[in-house]
C-alpha cells in the first residue's frame, strides 16, 4: 500500500501512516533523534519526523529502486539500489556525497559501522566493505554460494551476513576470515 506505519508497541495501536510514497516501501532505518529515513521502488528516499508524522526531506537521484537505507552518526545515509550502486546523501542538503561502484548485481543491504566503514550485500553473494571517506571497496568477502540478503555490524567490528543459501556467516572484517557458517535455516535468511 505504499506507506509505513508507526505503531504503540504497549498498545498496539497505530500512531502515524506515512504514505507519500508512490510505490512499495522496502526499507526503513531510524536515526537516533527520532526521525526515519525510508526507500522505496518509486526511486526516493523519504525523510520524516515519525512522531508527528510528517515528511520532512524527499532525497531524489536514484536511477532505479531503493533496496536499502541505512544512517550513519553524521547525518548520512547510505542506500543501496537495483542499479548495483551504494550513494552515500547528506541528509541536510540532499546532495550525493558518493557513489561506490563494484557490485555486479543488485545492492541489498547496507550497515555503518563505528569506524566510517560501510558494507554491502548483493544479489552477487558478496560482501564489500568499504572504506566511504576515501570511496575505496578494501575488502570483498565471497564465500555465500548464492545472493547474500543482509549484513549487520557487532559492537567489536565483526560481521554478519545473511543469504539465500540458507546461512548465516560470521566475517572478522579486519582480516577477512570467516569466523563461523551457520546452518539449520530450511529457507533463506533475509534480515
Amino acid at each position: 500500500d505504499h506507506s509505513i506505519r508507526i505503531w504503540d508497541t504497549h498498545s498496539g495501536s497505530c500512531l502515524a501512516i506515512l504514505d507519500q510514497h508512490v510505490d512499495g516501501v522496502n526499507s526503513i532505518a531510524w536515526h537516533g533523534n527520532g526521525s526515519l529515513a525510508s526507500g522505496s521502488d518509486d526511486n526516493t528516499i523519504q525523510i520524516w519526523d515519525a512522531g508527528r508524522g510528517v515528511r520532512l526531506a524527499t532525497i531524489e537521484g536514484q536511477a532505479c529502486a531503493v533496496r536499502t537505507v541505512a544512517w550513519d552518526s553524521d547525518d548520512r545515509i547510505a542506500c543501496g539500489s537495483e542499479d548495483k550502486r551504494i550513494r552515500i546523501w547528506d541528509v541536510s542538503s540532499g546532495v550525493c556525497l558518493r557513489i561506490l561502484e563494484g557490485h555486479t548485481q543488485i545492492v541489498s543491504s547496507v550497515a555503518w559501522n563505528n569506524e566510517n566503514r560501510l558494507a554491502s550485500a548483493s544479489h552477487d553473494s558478496t560482501i564489500r566493505i568499504w572504506d566511504v571517506q576515501e570511496g575505496v571497496c578494501s575488502m570483498v568477502l565471497d564465500k555465500h554460494e548464492y545472493p547474500v540478503t543482509s549484513v549487520a555490524w557487532n559492537n567489536v567490528g565483526n560481521l554478519a551476513s545473511g543469504s539465500t543459501d540458507n546461512t548465516i556467516r560470521v566475517w572478522n572484517t579486519h582480516s577477512g576470515e570467516c569466523l563461523a557458517m551457520l546452518e539449520g535455516h530450511k529457507n533463506w535468511v533475509t534480515s
